[in-house]
């Protein structure tokens, strides 16, 4: 009885020591998947790099080689996925495969400053870790017509300085809960602004300038509180400046010159204390400034006016807005003396007052 019963727990012990080894194997199969499908994906970039000038990818990214090992990637720790692919700044020609969306524990990807082109591919805007997208810099092209930023975990997306065209999504924000920093600056963008950037709670840094987008500025910008930086300037926007803008109570630069924007400017603009830069140039806008402008914009550094139709005097207490570095007001209708105590602006480094009655 004793020795069946002893046989019987060597049976039990010897069996859950193979489904232990087979679990082992299992995962350790599954890592070696893991891997192996990230350095699949990593290859078929490599693949696509038709210009390497440095010879950095033809001799690091190798096959017989840990991807983790790699340069410009960074590895989990614990299950060796790739979780960061930063190979800006290499001066790179190329495209950028469909397999980067494979993936799937990136939160990094920098392809910024090369020379990448074709389009971004949409696997890309699936990656439900990745937190920081940057291709700042490239010759990617296509339309953003059809993207679907459906990345619930983004917090920062550039594409700044690329061939990228058509209206922007009017969805854009719909699974962008916690993005921070949109920057679509210097592309071929057309079409208006949508309203649903509104849904964007946590958007900090706005930066959609040198495009060609037109209507109106959407007064729903007003309802994205967390905003520190709009940049709307150089392309073809018209209406007046929303008064909403003056709801953002952290708003720091105010950024819409160079386009067809009309009216009065509202008192409750010029009267929003955090701004640090305020940038107007060349349109048609109308109004005056502050009386009391060293408590109205108590830390304006930067103040842009040019080329409008501003009126009025130049208040005296502008000299008392002591971080002001960049003063200018030509091509306007401002009248009246230029205040004697313009000296004490001690950090003034431009001041432009031609053009004026």
């Amino acid at each position: 009885m004793e020795r069946n019963f002893s046989l019987s727990m060597i049976t039990v012990s010897l069996t859950h020591f193979l489904l232990l080894c087979l679990v082992v194997a299992a995962a350790a199969a599954a890592a070696s998947n893991n891997i192996t499908t990230d350095q699949q994906a990593l290859l078929a970039l490599k693949d696509h790099i038709i210009y390497d000038p440095t010879n950095l990818l033809a001799h690091n990214w190798t096959s017989n080689t840990s991807v983790c090992t790699w340069i410009g990637i960074t590895c989990d720790v614990n299950s060796h996925k790739v979780t960061a692919l930063d190979i800006s700044q290499f001066n790179l020609q190329g495209t950028i495969p469909p397999q980067l969306g494979n993936l799937s524990s990136l939160t990094t990807l920098n392809l910024s400053h090369n020379k990448l082109s074709g389009s971004v591919p949409t696997s890309i805007y699936t990656l439900h870790k990745l937190k920081f997208l940057d291709c700042t810099d490239n010759q990617l092209s296509g339309s953003v017509s059809s993207f679907v930023f459906n990345m619930s975990s983004i917090l920062d997306i550039r594409l700044t300085n690329n061939r990228l065209s058509g209206d922007l999504p009017k969805n854009i924000c719909n699974y962008l809960p916690y993005l921070k920093a949109l920057f679509l600056d210097k592309n071929m963008l057309h079409g208006k602004i949508p309203s649903a950037l509104s849904k964007c709670k946590q958007l900090q840094q706005l930066n959609l300038q040198f495009n060609n987008l037109s209507g109106a500025i959407p007064k729903e910008i007003g309802n994205l509180t967390m905003l520190k930086g709009i940049d709307l300037g150089y392309n073809k926007l018209h209406g007046e400046i929303p008064h909403e803008i003056a709801n953002l109570r952290n708003l720091e630069a105010l950024v819409l010159g160079m386009n067809n924007l009309v009216g009065v400017v509202s008192a409750i603009i010029f009267n929003m204390s955090s701004l640090k830069e305020l940038i107007l140039i060349n349109n048609s806008l109308s109004g005056s400034l502050p009386s009391r402008m060293d408590l109205s914009l108590p830390t304006i550094e930067h103040l842009n006016l040019a080329l409008n139709r501003f009126s009025g005097t130049i208040p005296s207490s502008i000299t008392n807005a002591s971080k002001l570095s960049f003063l200018e007001l030509g091509g306007n209708t401002f009248s009246g003396f230029i205040p004697n105590t313009i000296g004490n602006l001690r950090n003034l480094e431009w001041l432009g007052l031609a053009n004026n009655s």
